[in-house]
């Protein structure tokens, strides 16, 4: 992934390198370059580098036509006529649900921009391939076959699994990778940022279900006040209480610095034995 793009000197579509970075997983291990399943493709016909291309849709795309043509050429017999190449609807990666799309009456082949996110094009590759024997069902048997042989896995039949096969891929219909492989570095600060925000409010719920208030008897609206695992004072408010799923629950609030949260607390993880 480029993290400063300006320091590229660009003229067309940049100055070539002769070997790709190396990349890590999250335990600190490098990926298999040679792993089937994560087809790399390091020929220096192409003109866009996937570790040198900034994240823009013209850039994209061009990858896409590139290797499109190497891919239906190595992979395909160069049986496949080109479709229509486009991109998907930019969303953020974690609410991402569409890696590619093959629409058989359009022709039209689509990635998802976030595929160009991920460590190495291995996965944005994969995904290709993969619509690409969509295309290759429908220009061989028809859409209205294609339609019949997946109907109950939604064109991921048999004759998909061969196409598949015989690109030298596992017929695998989902990815197994986590949407988080596919942020960029403002997402992936972003969802750092609500993970520990989430495990605070976790862990303060773990703190008040455990200590209790030190008022056994609040009133709604009235402020309440326990001490954290440091030894600080944390304020909250008692809302209310209410029956919920045919149980007597305490609704607070609870203040922390610039964050808030509320809770649903039981009789007894409200009040212990010795506030009572």
């Amino acid at each position: 992934m480029i993290e400063n793009v300006s320091a590229i000197n660009f003229d067309g579509f940049g100055e070539v390198k002769d070997e790709q970075p190396q990349v890590f997983k999250k335990d600190g291990t490098p990926y298999d370059m040679n792993d089937p399943e994560f087809p790399i493709v390091r020929d220096h016909q192409f003109k866009v580098k996937y570790w040198q291309m900034p994240r823009m849709d013209s850039y994209h795309l061009r990858y896409m036509d590139e290797h499109w043509v190497y891919f239906n050429k190595t992979r395909f017999h160069g049986e496949l006529k080109k479709p229509e190449l486009a991109l998907l609807r930019d969303t953020d990666a974690l609410k991402m649900k569409l890696r590619g799309l093959w629409e058989p009456r359009k022709r039209k082949l689509s990635l998802s921009p976030n595929l160009f996110n991920a460590p190495h094009e291995g996965w944005a590759n994969r995904v290709l391939i993969h619509e690409m024997a969509h295309q290759y069902v429908t220009e061989h048997h028809g859409w209205e076959k294609e339609i019949e042989d997946g109907k109950k896995t939604k064109g991921h039949g048999p004759l998909w699994q061969a196409a598949m096969r015989m690109a030298g891929l596992a017929p695998n219909r989902y990815d197994y990778e986590g949407n988080e492989t596919y942020m960029d570095m403002h997402e992936k600060k972003k969802h750092k940022q609500e993970i520990e925000r989430r495990d605070r409010r976790s862990d303060t719920f773990r703190q008040l279900a455990e200590r209790g208030v030190p008022q056994p008897n609040p009133l709604p609206g009235e402020r309440i006040r326990f001490i954290d695992d440091n030894a600080n004072e944390l304020i909250g408010i008692f809302l209310k209480m209410e029956k919920r799923k045919g149980k007597m629950l305490h609704r607070v609030r609870v203040m922390k610095g610039n964050e808030q949260w509320s809770y649903w607390l039981s009789p007894n993880q409200m009040f212990k034995p010795e506030d009572a």
